[in-house]
């Protein structure tokens, strides 16, 4: 996409001037052609884009006397009057020629009254419709009042499309006078955005190249230099390509001159792709990779016969895996079998790797069976980075067909990768399906793997049923899986997941009541701290598990901390003193342990004074010494570490304190001395270990 930029920015620009008039002449548009008046240069007559009149319905209207604006009538209240009849009709903005018969009514107004040719322009639509119509009353602006033009439209104009109506000023301007133009864009403001720029150098970079680049340089942001430049490189190519690449080459920064080469190749590509083909050869490699790229994604739509056999008479070697991958990456969507026949020529590589990963994700969203069957067809490495891009995609398009695929072909880190999309594709049709197909693979790890994708896609549209088909597995991955879909439905809906839960029996049951109390904290912490007192009160502490686990790991620890954590944000003693009520037990444990440290990293001050006033023993110095390790990690408060250490009791904390001040990134040169100052003896400092 980045090197098709340049050239739909320089069409769209170059349009309002140079293409849509064409079409005007083609459209079914009455006796209007022959009223044109042949002496205006067809780069000053007003023009609407090809892609508008393929589809615009012509309208029928009376016959009138319509006269061109070199023919000014001399009634101006009656063109008033049809401009207003035109403009209030929706029809004659949408056919091609009620906008011709309106641009030449404002256009003849212009003449004699430039104040309400403006003012009726402002009634205008904002879109395309409107662009080639103003750009042809500012051509009649300059023919009329000429170097007094662009005053009148800054006086007269409506303030809301003041810029707009200048711009376009500017932009016909810049036809006959790009000077002039350049000096109306710095005086009026024009240059703040990119358009006005883009358009003034398109026709300046025609004209005079050397002068444009020079003017160029005096633009005072990098964004007008950038966006001028890169006008200028395409504009410049029309004439002489090699002398514009030879410009952009010299451009700082590398990213402007990439941008700028790009610009002017694409154009040289227009005019004269087997030229362009010679210079692109002679670039550096990164200029080779860029410019094949641009060349053939260009010459592919113009002339694709010619640039596969330009592509194919290469010598073999890099530059000639590049240029048909290239090729073959720019008609992939248009001509497969071409594409495919390209791919067959470059040697197996980065290049054959590449091409084959962007054809096999383009066609997965045209045809999923005839990409699957291609894909089977190809060597084993362009097998897996075709389906690194596409098999998410054919999944989506065909699940049946990709799972199908997936059990028969060889397993590949890409295919492993990916099988899980296709489980949730095929779930989204038929989870019961996608459950047994996992039954059909002989590795657990991808049956597992599909299991997950299968649930937690089922989940989402159903997640009672999900939990009912988890609990029914065999496997040994079924508690886990269980859990998962649990904790994806109490993100949505914490409370009907904990109604649930208490359903299930067993150390099953609390695990998903845990992980619904997790999700029910973060939403309702009243009813989530209720749940885990009533858990608690039935237990006397902490619900026994067929299979003891660490105090860390209790299916019920992530819940209780959440609680409290919810709780401490708000108020941290409350918090501590809630999970100090709770039963003796692994859970009140952990949690507090949690609780202590938070409250002292974030409040050292008060923690430490609750714990010397309301903690004792291992609660206290727990406290004290998480305290002192967010103390201990400043210069500024190391020495109120070390001063808080001897308050510490317990032998295993006083330890851990001395550890913690010893390996401080901050701890001074005498910090055992100081220790020893404060009541720690030798013995207790070099038993503390590493």
């Amino acid at each position: 996409m980045k090197t098709k930029l340049p050239l739909l920015s320089f069409l769209a620009a170059t349009g309002c001037l140079s293409g849509w008039w064409f079409a005007g002449f083609t459209a079914p548009v009455g006796n209007h052609r022959a009223n044109i008046d042949p002496g205006i240069p067809s780069a000053e007559r007003f023009v609407l884009s090809s892609r508008d009149t393929a589809l615009l319905p012509a309208t029928t209207r009376p016959a009138q006397d319509w006269r061109g604006s070199k023919n000014v009538p001399s009634d101006v209240a009656g063109l008033i009057e049809k401009a207003s009849l035109l403009l209030d009709s929706p029809d004659a903005l949408l056919a091609l020629s009620g906008r011709i018969e309106l641009a030449e009514t404002l256009a003849s107004i212009a003449a004699s009254d430039p104040a309400t040719a403006m003012a009726l322009s402002a009634r205008l639509p904002a879109d395309d419709r409107a662009s080639a119509i103003l750009d042809h009353l500012m051509i009649a602006m300059i023919k009329s009042h000429g170097n007094q033009a662009a005053e009148m439209v800054a006086k007269s104009a409506n303030p809301a499309r003041r810029h707009e109506l200048l711009q376009h000023l500017m932009g016909a301007l810049a036809v006959h006078d790009p000077q002039a133009a350049f000096a109306m864009g710095e005086e009026y403001g024009l240059f703040r955005d990119a358009s006005g720029l883009h358009r003034l150098f398109l026709s300046w970079g025609e004209s005079d190249p050397l002068a444009a680049a020079d003017a160029i340089q005096s633009l005072s942001l990098s964004g007008q230099r950038q966006e001028s430049s890169i006008a200028l490189a395409a504009a410049w190519a029309k004439k002489d390509p090699e002398a514009a690449l030879a410009w952009a080459e010299k451009l700082k920064p590398s990213s402007l001159r990439q941008r700028c080469e790009v610009a002017a190749f694409e154009q040289y590509a227009l005019t004269d792709p087997t030229a362009a083909l010679s210079v692109a050869l002679k670039g550096s490699p990164l200029q080779v990779a860029e410019y094949l790229s641009t060349l053939f994604g260009t010459w592919s739509r113009t002339d694709p016969a010619s640039a596969a056999a330009a592509a194919r008479d290469l010598p073999e070697g890099r530059q000639r895996d590049q240029a048909l991958a290239a090729l073959g990456a720019a008609v992939a969507g248009k001509d497969p079998a071409l594409a495919a026949s390209l791919l067959d020529e470059i040697r197996p590589g980065p290049q054959a790797h590449a091409l084959a990963a962007s054809m096999a994700a383009e066609w997965a969203e045209i045809d999923a069976p005839a990409t699957l069957r291609w894909i089977e067809t190809l060597s084993e490495s362009l097998r897996e980075k075709a389906l690194e891009s596409s098999l998410a995609r054919l999944a989506n398009n065909a699940p049946e067909l990709a799972a199908e695929f997936a059990e028969r072909a060889t397993a590949t880190p890409a295919l492993a990768d990916q099988i899980g999309f296709i489980a949730a594709a095929l779930a989204a049709k038929d989870p019961d399906a996608a459950m047994e197909w996992a039954g059909r693979f002989e590795s657990e790890t991808t049956a597992t793997q599909i299991r997950q994708a299968t649930l937690l896609a089922w989940s989402g549209k159903d997640p009672v049923a999900a939990l009912r088909a988890a609990i029914e597995l065999e496997s040994k991955d079924r508690d886990s899986l269980v859990t998962q879909v649990a904790a994806q439905w109490a993100a949505v809906d914490p409370k009907a997941t904990l109604e649930w839960a208490r359903t299930v029996e067993g150390d099953l049951g609390i695990a998903t009541r845990g992980k619904a109390l997790e999700a029910l904290a973060m939403q309702d912490v009243e009813s989530a701290r209720n749940e885990i007192e009533s858990i608690m009160k039935e237990s006397a502490g902490d619900p026994a598990l067929t299979q003891p686990v660490p105090h860390t790991l209790h299916p019920l620890t992530e819940g209780t901390a959440t609680i409290v954590r919810e709780m401490s944000a708000t108020d941290p003693r409350a918090a501590t003193e809630w999970a100090r009520s709770l039963p003796e037990g692994s859970i009140r444990r952990e949690v507090l342990s949690r609780q202590y440290t938070d409250w002292a990293t974030f409040d050292p001050e008060a923690a430490v004074q609750y714990a010397e006033s309301e903690l004792e023993g291992w609660d206290r110095d727990w406290t004290l010494v998480s305290a002192m390790f967010r103390q201990s990690e400043s210069a500024g408060t190391y020495e109120e570490a070390l001063d808080l250490a001897p308050r510490i009791q317990d032998p295993v904390e006083r330890a851990r304190a001395v550890r913690l001040l010893r390996n401080s990134m901050v701890a001074p040169e005498n910090w055992r001395q100081q220790l020893l100052s404060r009541g720690f003896t030798p013995e207790e400092i070099d038993a503390a270990g590493d």
